[in-house]
Parts: C-alpha cells; structure tokens; sequence
C-alpha cells in the first residue's frame, strides 16, 4: 500500500497503523509463497510514514514523479524476461 497520512474522505483517520499492518503482511505472504514484493511506501514516504509532498498532489494519490518511482521500482523488480 501507498503512504497516506490522511483520507480526506475520512478527516480524523490517521491511516498509518493500518498501511504498516497491511504492508508487514504483504511483504510476509510474499516472501512464503515465492513472489515479488515491491515497497513503494518506502520509497515514496517522509520520515512520518506520510506520502513525500512532492510526490503527492493531496497525501493520497501519487502524481507524475510519484508514478515515475513506482514504474522505476516495478521494472526492477520484474524478471527481465517480463518485461517489454
């Protein structure tokens, strides 16, 4: 899951806790069962766990540069025989 210290949708909801349970047992199920995990919240979060600001118009939504680090990560991540 994405960084995110705020759903503007749900104003109070610090989402934090959640992303860093969700992310754990991603990585986890990943690593039991042979696939690739791909952390795009380590790279695209601030020190608080929040989405970088340059990276997001509104705390939520990656914008161009935010995409552009996430395509980065996934073409490293893929084996090179998946890829186009």
């Amino acid at each position: 899951m994405l960084p995110s210290g705020v759903y503007f949708w749900r104003p109070g909801f610090d989402p934090r806790p959640d992303i860093a349970r969700v992310n754990a047992w991603l990585k986890s199920y990943a690593e039991a069962n042979g696939l690739v995990y791909v952390d795009y919240h380590a790279a695209l979060a601030d020190p608080e766990g929040k989405f970088r600001s340059d990276l997001s118009p509104d705390g939520t939504h990656p914008n161009a540069k935010g995409y552009a680090i996430m395509e980065r990560l996934l073409t490293q991540a893929l084996p090179a025989n998946t890829r186009q």
